[in-house]
C-alpha cells in the first residue's frame, strides 16, 4: 500500500512538472513594445520599370506617423526621396522610434513614388493635415491618392501597436499595381 502511494505521489510531482515545464516552452513574451527599428526598405519590383518610356527606377519617399485615438499625432517623420533601381535596391533607413504609449495608439507607414516636382515637407504637410484618412480603409487611400495628384501612393501599411506587443522582426510587403506596372517592396522592422 505504501509503494502505491509513493508511486502516485510521484507521478502526481512528475505531471506537474512536465505541466509546468511544458507551458512555459510554448509561450511568446507579451511584454509591451517599448521602440522600433526600421532597419531598411528593399525593392524587389519597381513601380517604374515595366514600360518602355518609364525611368526603370523609382524616388521612393518613406513616411511615418505615430497617432493616438486618430485624432492626435504624436510624431511624424518623412525621409528624402530616393533613387531605388533594382542594380541598387535596398535602402538602409535604421529609424529608431521610442514608444512611450501603446493605449489606442497606431504606426503608419506609407510609400510615395514621386512624379511630381514637390518637396518632401509639401508631401508631408499632405499627410498630416488629413492624417485622420490614415486608417488603411481602400477608399481612405483613394482619398489621400487624389491629394497627392500625380506622386503615386504605393501603399500604406498601419501597425495597431497594443496588439504587436510580442517581440519580433517583421517583414512588412507594400505590393500593388499602378498604371499597369506592378511594384514590391518590403521594409524590415524590429520589434523590442
Amino acid at each position: 500500500m505504501q509503494l502505491l502511494r509513493v508511486s502516485f505521489l510521484i507521478s502526481i510531482i512528475v505531471f506537474f512538472a512536465i505541466a509546468c515545464g511544458g507551458s512555459k516552452k510554448g509561450t511568446t513574451s507579451n511584454k509591451p513594445i517599448s521602440s522600433i527599428t526600421i532597419q531598411q526598405l528593399r525593392a524587389t519590383d519597381l513601380s517604374e520599370d515595366r514600360h518602355t518610356l518609364s525611368s526603370k527606377k523609382d524616388e521612393i519617399l518613406f513616411l511615418y506617423y505615430y497617432i493616438k485615438n486618430e485624432k492626435t499625432l504624436l510624431k511624424s517623420q518623412y525621409f528624402g526621396f530616393y533613387d531605388i533601381t533594382l542594380e541598387d535596391p535596398i535602402m538602409p533607413l535604421d529609424i529608431h522610434l521610442d514608444l512611450p504609449d501603446l493605449e489606442n495608439t497606431r504606426l503608419v507607414l506609407a510609400l510615395i513614388e514621386k512624379d511630381m516636382d514637390r518637396s518632401p515637407s509639401d508631401i508631408d504637410r499632405i499627410f498630416q493635415a488629413n492624417f485622420h484618412l490614415l486608417n488603411g480603409i481602400e477608399s481612405q487611400k483613394e482619398a489621400l491618392q487624389l491629394k497627392l495628384a500625380d506622386d503615386d501612393l504605393l501603399d500604406l501599411k498601419i501597425l495597431n501597436l497594443k496588439k504587436e506587443s510580442v517581440r519580433k522582426n517583421i517583414k512588412l510587403k507594400f505590393r500593388g499595381v499602378h498604371l499597369f506596372d506592378s511594384y514590391e517592396y518590403f521594409i524590415d522592422c524590429n520589434f523590442d
